[in-house]
């Protein structure tokens, strides 16, 4: 890929994380959220 793609895709999957909307935990304390990702061909 060249740079500009990679660039772009980044912004867009950046964007989308943003968006994710996840329940406040109970005890108020931050939490982290993993999740695998896989950006293999199909």
């Amino acid at each position: 890929m060249d740079g500009a793609l990679d660039a772009d895709m980044h912004a867009c999957i950046t964007k989308v994380f943003k968006s994710w909307k996840f329940p406040k935990p109970k005890d108020g304390k931050p939490v982290k959220v993993k999740t695998p990702l896989d950006f293999s061909p199909i």
